[in-house]
């Protein structure tokens, strides 16, 4: 059996975050662990799985100089950040692979392969 590889988004999945944190706070400031979500990326690091840390804070966006800055920014902060909350320092990236086997983030909505029809709407839930 292959083992699992997790893309696990980082605000409001891994970190806590309130929508303009970014832009009051800006680009070094993450929020606290969100525990539970720490302890699954830890048992799955202990079960020998790889995890990626899947954001577009480290995306260097439309190529300007002050937001390659940015994205360098946050990039050094995320990964001192996970060696504070996680013990080590993970693989960070803005770009989907085709190597994850599962994305984890606040904002996806799963859709049923080969369907077109959401996880979401199967429930009857509403986002």
């Amino acid at each position: 059996m292959s083992k699992e590889v997790h893309a696990v988004d980082l605000d409001c999945t891994l970190a806590h975050y309130q929508t303009g944190d970014l832009e009051k706070y800006g680009p070094q400031k993450i929020g606290s662990a969100v525990e539970e979500m720490v302890k699954k990326v830890k048992a799955w690091r202990a079960a020998g799985e790889e995890v990626f840390i899947f954001t577009a804070r480290v995306n260097p966006g439309d190529d300007t100089f002050k937001e390659g800055m940015n994205a360098t920014l946050s990039y050094l902060a995320i990964a001192a950040w996970c060696k504070a909350h996680l013990g080590e320092i993970l693989p960070i990236t803005h770009e989907k692979s085709k190597r994850f086997s599962v994305i984890h983030d606040d904002r996806a909505d799963q859709v049923i392969p080969n369907t077109g029809v959401s996880v979401t709407e199967l429930m009857g839930a509403t986002k």
